[in-house]
């Protein structure tokens, strides 16, 4: 079966796509269950990933800085204020972390925990990794 899949590496990843988009569905729930199952893993070779690649990282976030100056220069500004005790949305006390409502008023921000500050920015929360993974 591995040679199988070696020689036909192309064929099935194109068989692999049309599937997926005939049954997105399916395709969704098969991915959420997988990262459940394999969440450290995944993470993991995502840290190497990141070690091999600093250079393209490097380049990426000098695009972003340039595309959004706003973002970095709050960031800059905020570093050293405190931050509260607990996550303003559901008190948690793990993970916290600035997020910024409007960047024009960089003062202007709340304390939360890593899950509610990506809720914040996940545009469809339901349809996201977490929407299946997390239950609120």
């Amino acid at each position: 079966m591995q040679e199988y899949r070696q020689k036909n590496k192309i064929r099935l990843s194109i068989l692999s796509k049309k599937w997926k988009e005939k049954n997105p569905d399916k395709a969704r729930k098969i991915q959420k269950k997988y990262y459940a199952k394999n969440r450290e893993k995944l993470n993991q070779k995502a840290t190497e990933w990141g070690r091999k690649n600093r250079e393209r990282i490097g380049k990426r976030a000098k695009v972003l800085r340039e595309m959004h100056p706003e973002k970095y220069i709050a960031r800059y500004k905020t570093k050293r204020m405190p931050l509260k005790s607990s996550c303003e949305i559901c008190s948690s006390t793990n993970n916290l972390q600035r997020h910024h409502w409007r960047y024009d008023k960089p003062s202007m921000f709340s304390a939360l925990c890593r899950t509610c500050h990506t809720i914040q920015h996940v545009g469809n929360f339901y349809e996201s990794i977490y929407g299946g993974i997390l239950k609120l």
